[in-house]
């Protein structure tokens, strides 16, 4: 088959995300894709088609949980179980070192799929299954008895106790399932230690019941000291006071708002809090002095493509740029910018300084910054009606952002958690807003310039000036807030933060 044959072949069966099993792709069609360099086999009799040019391992990861789908398919039926199973059913997509899959053939292999990020194929009985979305993958994982039965001990005592404690706190589990896979898997032991993590975060329903199943299916006496739990297996105080929503996915975030907030309390204190500045119009009039500077940093943070002299002369009125396509979705973005600029300077300066953290205000910002883009038909109007409705993809990450009907509770969760800071600690403020309305990823296009500008509201209420992270901090600016989303290490993006924040 020739280029053009193989290319029209995979526009029409590719859908959203390029991942096929070997044998879904004719071999004429595989054969000319593979002699054009555009595929990338993975374990599992996986294939992914790339483009020309996209480094092997960046794909991988950008599709990580597309891939897994399409392994579990191969083997169904199969789920992934253990603590990859508990990652998911909290809404974490960062894969650990290890995504474990059990299914019902014969197969067994470990393989390294990415640095650092290997896939393991088990046998073993499949007997439920329940599916998690990761983006645009829907994921088979064990059903809950099952992974409860299965869990590691050496994953509580490596940290896996909080995330299995925070999804046990609301777990509800039906009483035959649970008798049935205790007599399938019969591990006293490691029941008894799950009845004490359930009843020291407050689900004595759940506690009750696995005591009731082991005296049924037991007759030896186990003690707490046997199971670990409360002396080498302890639970996070942070988890115990957080409460519940009865939604795991949700109590999770909680959590990890307030360690992303006791750790940005802890470098600030470190580092120096900046001295505030009482004089708000000072503040204002130097931010407004710094808009083309800002906006064109901003901006190219972004990939937008106008230089600082284009961007001064669009936000004075005039026409830089060129006149390709490209160059005109940059000067409408930087246009956008401006009127999204200045109408938060104004809120501000008619608040006192004191413009509460909220939803609406994102969606102001928002909508500010991209009504040029739509009213010059470049993006769909109802991009701007609200939340994003769909998946989004972010190149060259383990990240993917929460489903979309997660968003609006995860939003109001945030911004809940930030009302309980005072407007004084406008640095801790500024940081937690912009890292998580990123890590939510609420809208489709524009949640960095959004956290920015979120950033810089929570500054004003502190007294602190306007902060511009600039294109040439690209790399470090991502990395930082890499490491707060995939590893919950909040503390270099604080200190990235400060450093920028601090003159000198």
């Amino acid at each position: 088959m020739d280029r053009q044959g193989a290319l029209t072949w995979l526009e029409a069966h590719a859908h959203s995300v390029p991942v096929f099993l070997e044998n879904e792709i004719p071999p004429d069609v595989l054969q000319t894709l593979r002699r054009l360099g555009l595929t990338i086999y993975v374990p599992g009799g996986v294939i992914v088609v790339r483009s020309p040019g996209d480094d092997r391992d960046m794909v991988v990861r950008s599709l990580l949980w597309p891939i897994v789908e399409r392994i579990t398919s191969r083997y169904a039926p199969a789920v992934v179980e253990r603590d990859s199973a508990v990652r998911l059913l909290l809404g974490r997509t960062d894969p650990g070192p290890e995504i474990r899959i059990r299914q019902t053939g014969k197969t067994r292999w470990r393989e390294e799929i990415l640095p650092g990020v290997a896939v393991r194929v088990e046998s073993g009985d499949v007997s439920a299954v329940q599916r998690v979305d990761v983006g645009e993958a829907s994921i088979p994982v064990d059903s809950p008895e099952g992974v409860l039965l299965t869990l590691p001990v050496q994953f509580l005592r490596d940290g896996g106790i909080e995330d299995v404690a925070i999804w046990m706190r609301s777990l509800t589990l039906a009483r035959p399932a649970l008798v049935a896979a205790y007599q399938r898997r019969p591990r006293p032991v490691v029941l008894k230690r799950l009845e004490h993590i359930a009843r020291d975060v407050g689900n004595e329903r759940l506690a009750n019941m696995i005591e009731g199943v082991l005296a049924e299916e037991q007759s030896v006496r186990i003690g707490r000291d046997r199971t670990d739990v409360g002396r080498g297996l302890v639970i996070p105080r942070v988890v115990v006071s957080a409460g519940t929503s009865h939604r795991p996915w949700l109590d999770r975030l909680r959590v990890a708002i307030r360690r992303s907030r006791d750790a940005t309390a802890k470098v600030i204190e470190e580092m120096g809090r900046p001295a505030p500045d009482a004089d708000l119009a000072g503040l204002l009039h130097r931010a407004a002095q710094a808009k083309a500077y800002d906006a064109y940093h901003s901006s190219s943070i972004e990939g937008y493509r106008l230089s600082l002299d284009d961007v001064s002369v669009l936000l004075g009125g005039g026409a830089g740029g060129g006149r390709d396509i490209e160059d005109v979705r940059s000067k409408l973005a930087v246009m956008g910018y401006g009127i999204a600029f200045d109408r938060l300077l104004r809120r501000i300066g008619d608040a006192g300084g004191e413009v509460p953290l909220t939803s609406e205000l994102a969606l102001d910002l928002y909508t500010d910054l991209f009504a040029p883009s739509i009213e010059a038909g470049l993006i769909p109007a109802n991009d701007l009606r609200g939340w994003r409705t769909g998946p989004v993809f972010i190149r060259d990450t383990l990240c993917v952002p929460p489903g979309a009907a997660k968003v609006p509770a995860m939003l109001d969760l945030m911004f809940e958690e930030l009302g309980e800071i005072g407007y004084g600690q406008g640095m801790l403020r500024g940081i937690l807003v912009h890292l998580w309305f990123v890590w939510v990823h609420p809208v489709p296009d524009g949640n960095g310039r959004t956290a920015r500008f979120l950033m810089n509201t929570a500054f004003f209420g502190g007294g602190l000036p306007w902060l511009t992270i600039r294109v040439e901090q690209r790399d470090e600016y991502f990395a930082t807030l890499r490491l707060a989303q995939l590893n919950e290490d909040f503390a270099p993006f604080a200190r990235f933060i400060l450093r920028s924040a601090t003159p000198g």
